[in-house]
């Protein structure tokens, strides 16, 4: 018994494998609003993917991704409730671990860096964030 649960474990970790390369460092959200420039909760208003079928179903390969985003809540740099940003940045559909552009039009939290279109972000689910949204509700600017 003791050899089929070793052999058990063995393949299930044999299997996670790929998992491993799409883990993400960790960071508190007192570590992510010191270390980025721009801080704000916002909605996509226009996304312009190259090519443009870039996130259709069965598309692998390299493709640009540029988006304008209202901000909905601004915590941290000069965008006010309002205001239009512009994001850019280059992906790769098709790998384990998923592109990590925007396929959906979802509100999400933003940590920026640089200067626009910004290519430096971190794009967060705010569901899958509660701890930096807690932090971010007491923080004294929020909007």
């Amino acid at each position: 018994m003791n050899l089929y649960r070793a052999v058990i474990s063995i393949a299930l970790i044999l299997l996670a494998g790929p998992a491993w390369g799409c883990s993400r460092e960790y960071f508190t959200p007192p570590e992510k609003f010191d270390a980025h420039q721009v801080v704000v909760l916002a909605y996509p208003i226009g996304i312009l993917n190259k090519p443009a079928h870039a996130v259709t179903p069965g598309f692998t390969g390299p493709f640009e991704q540029a988006i304008q985003w209202q901000v909905l809540v601004s915590w941290k740099g000069t965008f006010r409730v309002g205001d239009i940003l512009r994001t850019q940045s280059s992906y790769n559909a098709g790998g384990p671990c998923g592109s990590g552009a925007l396929y959906a039009r979802e509100v999400k939290l933003l940590y920026l860096d640089g200067v626009e279109p910004f290519q430096t972000m971190i794009v967060e689910h705010p569901i899958s964030s509660m701890s930096d949204m807690k932090y971010l509700s007491q923080h004294s600017r929020g909007g």
